[in-house]
């Protein structure tokens, strides 16, 4: 492969998060283990659309998790 199709490769590459979100600090196993997913930030349905959604993953989770016994 040529040096300018590689790097034209390298660059179209999508960057996981851009830095302005991370300033200087790096991406870790640590820091993504601290997120803070608790009980208190399930998103309420509203729309129709939301309920569908909702029911769906509910669905497919519990019907997966039987599936492989779970």
């Amino acid at each position: 492969m040529l040096k300018d199709d590689y790097r034209e490769v390298l660059e179209s590459r999508p960057i996981p998060m851009h830095h302005e979100f991370m300033g200087n600090d790096r991406l870790t196993t640590e820091t993504l283990e601290d997120i803070d997913i608790g009980a208190g930030k399930h998103h309420i349905p509203e729309l129709f659309d939301d309920h569908v959604a909702y029911r769906g993953v509910k669905f497919l989770r519990t019907f997966l998790g039987t599936y492989f016994g779970r």
